[in-house]
């Protein structure tokens, strides 16, 4: 067996003694993907999960969604926030949840689901910014959401390994040149494609696999999820320049010329946009850390 066919088994098989998602949320985004969803339904799936229920008033009331007024009920947070929002929201907790697995989160995770939320305000921001719908938004803010859950998979399930990759970035003579070519170097496969092997096993819409799979690729593929998967790679990418113009201490690669084209954003408008979504996700460190 090659190398690559030993750490491909031995990273499924830790995928899949990660949690699943618990049943409502998969009915949840049935139900909502069908367009017949009332928030009284969505709020009686919530609320069959009294923590996750907790967790969506809290990140509701949070500044991240800069709300006017105090939301009581699931089912006005469903009503203010819209249903896909709503439906992405208890996606993202529940996918924090299972990857926390009862733990307190360390910083290099909080930082992580810090640059993900980031990420996901970033994207969902240029769909609604070229006025591709609001559907394609919460698209977009769901792929920017979850599309690091394969590092904290690393990060958490193979310690040790995912070392070498690290202080690799801060070897004298580096030898590699993004996060990602180290990775499949050391590792035999990257964070994106782990990332979209849970996305599948936690029986998560094609499309959402797709983008968190794809979200290094050196190319747009062609076909609906292009431009939502453009504004992701541009939501990671200036969500790291902002930060620390690293991504964990590799050189960042820019995303594909493609995608910067589909969103050609002035450069002042663009610093105002990221500003703004990083004062929002400042909210969501106390939330993650719950």
């Amino acid at each position: 067996m090659t190398v690559r066919r030993t750490i491909e088994r031995e990273v499924k098989q830790v995928v899949h003694q990660i949690p699943p998602l618990p049943g409502v949320i998969l009915r949840l985004i049935e139900l909502v993907d069908s367009e017949n969803a009332s928030a009284e339904q969505v709020e009686s799936l919530i609320t069959t999960d009294p923590a996750l229920c907790a967790k969506v008033l809290h990140l509701a009331n949070s500044a991240y969604y800069g709300l006017s007024r105090s939301i009581g009920t699931v089912k006005q947070a469903t009503l203010v926030l819209g249903f896909h929002a709503i439906k992405n929201l208890v996606v993202g907790i529940a996918a924090m949840m299972a990857l926390k697995n009862g733990r307190k989160p360390s910083a290099h995770e909080l930082a992580i689901w810090e640059h993900a939320f980031t990420c996901a305000g970033i994207a969902r921001a240029l769909i609604l910014h070229t006025k591709r719908g609001v559907r394609k938004a919460e698209e977009a803010f769901m792929g920017g959401l979850l599309h690091e859950i394969g590092i904290l998979v690393l990060l958490t399930r193979f310690p040790s390994e995912y070392q070498k990759v690290l202080e690799s970035a801060r070897a004298p003579n580096r030898e590699f040149r993004s996060l990602v070519e180290a990775e499949r170097t050391l590792l035999e496969t990257d964070h994106a494609e782990l990332g979209g092997w849970l996305a599948q096993r936690w029986e998560l819409p094609p499309s959402l696999v797709e983008s968190i799979a794809s979200h290094h690729a050196p190319a747009l593929p062609e076909g609906e999820q292009r431009t939502v998967l453009a504004s992701i790679m541009l939501g990671d990418y200036w969500s790291h320049l902002f930060s620390d113009e690293t991504e964990m201490g590799f050189p960042l690669t820019p995303p594909p010329i493609e995608a910067i084209q589909l969103f050609s954003l002035p450069e002042a408008e663009r610093n105002s946009l990221v500003h703004r979504v990083v004062e929002q996700t400042q909210a969501m460190r106390q939330v993650v850390s719950m």
